[in-house]
């Protein structure tokens, strides 16, 4: 009774202790159970119904918390190199610019545009083409007009340009053609208050007699009058206000068996169908280009002031090979130069007529071009049906 009243005593001592300081881990082990105190025997019931609450470590601030998780930055800075692409992408600020855009328009509109034989489409037009000499055709039914234009990278080149002629086409005698040039060049020109494009210009088909020519330069305006003579040829040259034409200009007379294109650091100058290019005194260093033939030379001249500087090409020769069947004489240019099979002719290159004639057949003629870049050959069958 002893044993019992002490093991009585120390339980509901253990109570009190439990009762004062709260909650405490209690651990059961096999069916019994110990308290605090080291009690070997402890009332099952009691410890069942007692509390137990397992203690949290205290939290750290959500800062703390967030910094410790490792895979948080890579994927902020994964974030964020995607919205750099997406903004590069979308402004097309990754890319730099590898052409030019060319815009063309016509009067009247619908012209056809034409780049290394192939139809690009119809005036008004807009396409890109790459930096560099550009060559450009703008054909309206039997007139065109040629644009030779230096592109840079990401530049924007206009062209309007006047096709409808003043005159009838059959009516080739009341008609002429006015060759404008200018100093500086690739300056806008307006003909009898229209617009026809930039300098240097040919304007073909003009109604014979005075017409108004204005050209709009970075320092002002310039108007001139000129007459275009019926079935000729009439040039005029341009320079600016401020300019002191005559004693600082010369110009270039071209002896060339073949049209040519002069050029000068990729710009274009002129052509040799003009009578006279005006160029500033001193040196340059020309290219005369013929594209249809492939030919192309450079040469240094030396302007002087005042008066003409004179620049004959030389032309080179190509060959020519002619067949007929059975046989035939052959004429080129009207000359007689023998009877088939006729092979490696030399002739200077550019076009030639071709005439093939056979004393019962008949004739036949071709127009061909003797380049420098193929033999050119000439075959007529007499007997084809």
């Amino acid at each position: 009774m002893t044993t019992g009243t002490a093991s009585d005593q120390t339980h509901q001592a253990s109570k009190e202790a439990l009762a004062t300081r709260g909650p405490t881990l209690v651990t059961r082990q096999l069916g019994s159970a110990v308290d605090e105190f080291g009690s070997e025997a402890v009332d099952m019931h009691e410890v069942a119904h007692a509390p137990v609450v397992l203690e949290a470590p205290a939290r750290r601030p959500w800062a703390a918390r967030l910094f410790r998780i490792p895979v948080l930055v890579p994927v902020v800075l994964a974030l964020l190199l995607a919205g750099v692409v997406v903004w590069a992408f979308g402004t097309g600020a990754w890319q730099r610019p590898s052409g030019a855009r060319v815009s063309i328009e016509s009067t009247p509109p619908g012209a056809q545009v034409i780049i290394s034989d192939t139809i690009r489409g119809t005036t008004p037009l807009e396409f890109d083409l790459p930096a560099g000499n550009a060559r450009i055709v703008v054909k309206a039914g039997d007139t065109e007009r040629v644009l030779s234009l230096q592109l840079r990278n990401g530049e924007t080149v206009r062209q309007h340009i006047e096709i409808t002629p003043s005159a009838p086409a059959t009516a080739t005698t009341d008609a002429g053609t006015l060759e404008v040039t200018s100093e500086p060049a690739r300056i806008a020109l307006v003909i009898d208050g229209v617009a026809v494009g930039t300098t240097p210009l040919s304007a073909t088909m003009l109604s014979a007699g005075e017409h108004v020519v204005s050209a709009r330069f970075p320092s002002g305006s310039v108007d001139r009058r000129v007459r275009v003579g019926a079935g000729g040829t009439s040039t005029l040259h341009l320079v600016g206000p401020g300019g002191t034409p005559g004693s600082v200009v010369g110009w270039l007379d071209v002896t060339s068996t073949l049209p040519l294109r002069i050029l000068e650091e990729g710009r274009l100058l002129g052509t040799t169908d003009v009578d006279r290019v005006m160029l500033p005194i001193g040196a340059h260093t020309l290219r005369f280009v013929n594209d249809e033939t492939g030919f192309e030379v450079a040469q240094t001249v030396t302007v002087t002031a005042g008066r003409p500087t004179a620049v004959p090409i030389a032309i080179p020769t190509g060959t020519i090979s002619v067949n007929a069947r059975p046989w035939a004489e052959v004429f080129i240019d009207g000359e007689r130069v023998g009877e088939t099979p006729l092979g490696n002719l030399a002739r200077p290159i550019g076009r030639h007529e071709v005439v093939l004639r056979h004393p019962e057949l008949g004739e036949q003629r071709q127009s061909v071009v003797i380049s420098l870049r193929a033999p050119t050959r000439v075959s007529v069958d007499f007997q084809a049906r």
